[in-house]
């Protein structure tokens, strides 16, 4: 067995515990597809390099030749088809159109390759030479010149390269350069190694295909991309809980009152500070509608439709409305609302962070209301002076 042969094996036994490590998370993360797909790849690499190490080194079996060439083109083309799906879901691509035609063209060229007869696929007079490299490694050569399977072969490839090429371009904008420029490379790689393939089959000098070789790197840039992904958002995702944690620490050890509010609404958060300033318990508000537990009935109607207007457009990002406490008294507040989202971008209900005005309002409507008097007692004395008169 040689060192090809070798890394055959160890190529195998990678993708068999990619598959195990895709199951559990694909198990995990329902409804992300990209681990289900990916698991699939790595169930064909893993027959696809199997079927290499039975067929090519003296411990394995011993493989029709043209049998054995016929089923690695059709591999070829069924790991090119599975990757273009793992493509498509990594990358979230929506033109499910698009990547139907593809994965149709690929499809029916593996079925002409499984229908064709061996004398059809490789020519009346073929013949396979088997050479025995240096280093101990089998490789089977398809005789020179024109066949059916070198064109499918190359057809396969160049096809699989520009649909993949395509689907990259159409996602320039939404993906990281380093996912990007890594696709693009393996695709690179892919092309090359055709083209040294093609050399191999055409006589021009004799080595091991390269092609297989390739072929797994980009199935490891497809396989770990996600894991890549996966690990940046649970970062991103801690980062972020944990500046929220810091953000409602500071809001609930400050003087204001926090509210949220679901789309019907219910109350479903208060701060401590709301309670010290109501009089109410936590337990006592959370699940009660706030218009009716909360809201003075002259008012009920007026906050209302400013919550269904925060809702639907965002208007009245600061409002003015008083508050019942436990003891029935009004409190003035002035309120700074936001609409909260889920992370399907829909619309969730509202945060409202309040100010208590109560004693600025108390001595405005005081001040008011002796300017008024005084208003009402200068009028008075003015008309008793022109009744004088």
């Amino acid at each position: 067995m040689g060192p090809v042969s070798i890394l055959y094996v160890a190529f195998a036994g990678i993708s068999l515990f990619a598959c195990i490590m895709q199951l559990f998370y694909a198990y995990r993360k329902t409804g992300e597809l990209v681990w289900l797909a990916g698991s699939i790849l790595s169930v064909t690499i893993f027959i696809y390099f199997t079927a290499w190490v039975i067929c090519l080194t003296p411990f394995g079996v011993q493989c029709p030749p043209y049998k054995f060439l016929k089923y690695q083109l059709i591999f070829n083309q069924l790991v090119a088809i599975v990757q273009l799906g793992v493509l498509n879901h990594l990358l979230k691509n929506q033109k499910q159109f698009k990547s139907l035609i593809s994965l149709v063209i690929l499809g029916t060229l593996m079925f002409i390759s499984l229908s064709l007869p061996d004398h059809v696929l490789f020519g009346a007079g073929a013949s396979v030479t088997q050479h025995t490299l240096p280093l101990g490694d089998l490789v089977l050569v398809p005789g020179k010149g024109f066949t059916l399977w070198r064109a499918l072969k190359d057809i396969s490839i160049l096809l699989f390269v520009i649909f993949s090429f395509l689907i990259l371009m159409s996602k320039l904008n939404e993906v990281s350069f380093s996912t990007v420029a890594t696709l693009f490379a393996g695709l690179g790689i892919i092309l090359l190694a055709a083209v040294h393939d093609q050399l191999i089959d055409l006589g021009y000098f004799r080595s091991f295909y390269i092609q297989p070789f390739a072929l797994f790197a980009y199935y490891l840039v497809l396989s770990f991309t996600p894991m890549v992904i996966f690990l940046d958002e649970s970062n991103r995702r801690k980062l972020l809980l944990s500046q929220e944690k810091k953000m409602q620490d500071m809001v609930f050890q400050v003087d204001l009152i926090v509210v949220s509010l679901n789309r019907m609404g219910i109350i479903e958060q208060v701060n401590p500070f709301f309670c010290k300033l109501t009089g109410y318990n936590e337990e006592e508000v959370i699940g009660k509608d706030w218009f009716e537990f909360l809201i003075p009935p002259k008012e009920y109607y007026n906050v209302q439709g400013a919550f269904v207007e925060i809702l639907e457009y965002e208007f009245h990002p600061q409002f003015l409305n008083p508050v019942l406490t436990k003891n029935k008294e009004e409190i003035m507040i002035r309120w700074f609302n936001v609409r909260t989202l889920s992370q399907e971008g829909k619309i969730t209900g509202s945060l409202s962070i309040g100010v208590d005005i109560n004693d600025d309002y108390k001595e405005k409507a005081d001040l008011i209301n002796r300017v008024k008097v005084a208003e009402d007692l200068v009028k008075r004395m003015k008309d008793k002076e022109k009744g004088t008169n």
